[in-house]
């Protein structure tokens, strides 16, 4: 008995035995047939090679054995998703093979898809069942398609400016990582020569920009009178590497642009009261969106389209602070910044107001920390801030007389906060005001109860980064002080400014340069009248000028460069 029960379980061990992985039972299989005892699944080589080319992949592996069994299949699986891919996923079916063996295999894969990754590994089926080689995988590099920049013609030609004009018109398959325009006054010749000047417009291309995407840039500073090579160029990114790879693409064609002569006095007036419905005009003092916009006095709004040549009064709530409207600055296209108001001499608010002409709401902000006053400048210039400083105030220090001031204060619309800054050189009032290129804030053309002597003629510059005043040079003319006749207007790369002559005959236009510098502009053909509100806002790439009197003759004219 003991001997029976040891011969069944000798058998079982043998019989599991032969299910283990390397080999098949001796059952029969589907087709009827009898499979070979003790064979094997077939067995690879470690490794193998991938050949890239193009969008080809050449492999090669070996079979070292078939298992003992006949290999019916053999080839290559593949996918671009899974990192161990199956025959069923995707395969190059190479069929059987008898051999000999080692047996050396080799297959392409074609038609692939740059900068996807494929992972591939050899199969070989027998008897047994299906036997997978090392996996390996591989990315064919993207090549690099240039873009295409084209050159356009330069235009707004001074003599001292002009501006240039680009068109991307294909990205490539490359990241982006400056485009602009080079200029010379030699031949751009050869392409990376440092004997040019470089003007980088941007360093990508703005959000969900289409092509073809146009850029330009004013380029200012130039010699009058003389001859410029430019031409527009793009640059990418070829490589991820440390450090990282660059090329530099350029439009083959070079614009040739040559300044103007300065035969004194530029730029034109043109007279485009017809343009407009002047029953409907008023004093406009900021353009927005296609819309004049009038910030009365009094606290109500009123806007002025000029396509439809129709007003719109009370266009929005009216000012909701303390006063009447003083102190006014457009800051961000979009907002509008009233900076204190008053009743009379005895009551000026501290109150600060933010308008959205967007969602015609009226938000109050932190009130303004320094003595109130009327007649201060405000200028939008730094980093998105806000600077106030000078006017009068006339309740404080000395009641009943006027103390102008000299403090000078910086606003952060974004934070809402208010800090003391370096004074303005001299106390003055009826300050005008501007940002010039850099950021920085110019102001000049202020009286002063407390300084003697002709400070209006004065001109200075404040660094907001530095905190620091700097002296300019005085406008190269005597003109009169008259605060109602002197105003400034930002135009392209040059600021403009209005003034009248000494002797009061006739309005002279000057332009401020990036470079600190004065130039002659022609004079305004409207006699001098001290009833004339000259209110300018700059309307779709001009300056235009409104008269808006019941003494004279309502005009609107526009300045052209």
């Amino acid at each position: 008995m003991k001997t029976i029960k040891h011969s069944i379980l000798w058998g079982l061990l043998l019989l599991c035995n032969s299910c283990k992985d390397d080999k098949i039972k001796t059952d029969p299989k589907p087709d009827g047939t009898t499979p070979v005892v003790n064979a094997r699944l077939p067995v690879f080589e470690d490794g193998g090679t991938i050949e890239p080319l193009g969008t080809v992949l050449k492999l090669s592996n070996t079979i070292k054995e078939n298992g003992g069994a006949a290999i019916t299949q053999h080839g290559y699986a593949w996918s671009d998703t899974k990192t161990e891919p199956l025959v069923a996923d995707n395969k190059v079916d190479l069929g059987k093979t008898d051999g000999p063996f080692p047996l050396k295999i080799s297959a392409e894969l074609k038609d692939l898809k740059k900068g996807v990754k494929y992972y591939v590994r050899p199969f070989a089926i027998n008897s047994v069942g299906t036997k997978y080689g090392s996996v390996q995988s591989y990315v064919i590099a993207e090549g690099t398609e240039p873009p295409v920049v084209k050159n356009l013609d330069p235009a707004n030609i001074t003599t001292a400016t002009f501006t240039l004009k680009g068109r991307i018109e294909k990205t490539g398959n490359k990241p982006i990582v400056g485009y602009g325009f080079q200029y010379s006054e030699k031949e751009l010749i050869p392409a990376n020569s440092l004997s040019f000047l470089t003007k980088t417009v941007g360093n990508s291309l703005p959000a969900n920009t289409a092509v073809p995407f146009v850029f330009e840039a004013d380029i200012s500073d130039l010699r009058e009178n003389t001859t410029y090579y430019t031409r527009a160029y793009i640059s990418i990114q070829t490589e991820n590497t440390v450090p990282a790879k660059y090329e530099t693409f350029y439009d083959e064609t070079v614009k040739i642009v040559k300044t103007l002569q300065n035969q004194g006095a530029l730029g034109t007036w043109t007279n485009i009261t017809s343009d407009y419905n002047t029953a409907q005009l008023g004093f406009f003092n900021v353009w927005y969106n296609g819309l004049h916009y009038e910030f009365s006095r009094y606290g109500s709004i009123q806007t002025y389209n000029p396509v439809t040549k129709s007003a719109t009064v009370n266009a929005g709530p009216g000012f909701p602070g303390e006063g009447s409207i003083n102190t006014l600055v457009q800051y961000k296209n979009s907002k509008v910044y009233i900076l204190m108001g008053y009743t009379d001499t005895k009551k000026i608010s501290k109150q600060v107001w933010e308008y959205d002409m967007d969602t015609k709401k009226w938000t109050q902000k932190a009130d303004f920390p320094g003595l109130p006053r009327v007649d201060a400048v405000a200028v939008a210039g730094g980093t998105s801030k806000l600077f106030i400083g000078g006017g009068n105030e006339y309740t404080v220090t000395k009641p009943g007389y006027a103390t102008t001031l000299k403090d000078w204060w910086e606003y952060d619309p974004i934070a809402d906060k208010w800090t003391q800054k370096a004074d303005i050189p001299y106390p003055l009032y009826d300050l005008k005001g501007f940002e010039n290129q850099i950021n920085e804030v110019v102001v000049g053309m202020g009286m002063s109860f407390a300084v003697s002597g002709n400070v209006f003629s004065l001109w200075h510059k404040y660094n907001p980064f530095t905190n620091v005043w700097s002296r300019l040079d005085n406008l190269p003319e005597a003109h009169q002080k008259s605060s109602p006749v002197a105003w400034t207007q930002r135009f392209k790369s040059t600021n403009y400014i209005l003034v009248l002559n000494a002797t009061g005959t006739k309005y002279n236009m000057w332009g401020f340069s990036a470079s600190n510098k004065w130039i002659k502009m022609a004079e305004f053909p409207v006699a001098p009248d001290f009833n004339l509100g000259l209110w300018p806002t700059e309307q779709n790439g001009r300056i235009v000028l409104f008269n808006i009197s019941s003494n004279s003759a309502t005009w609107v004219y526009e300045f052209k460069p």
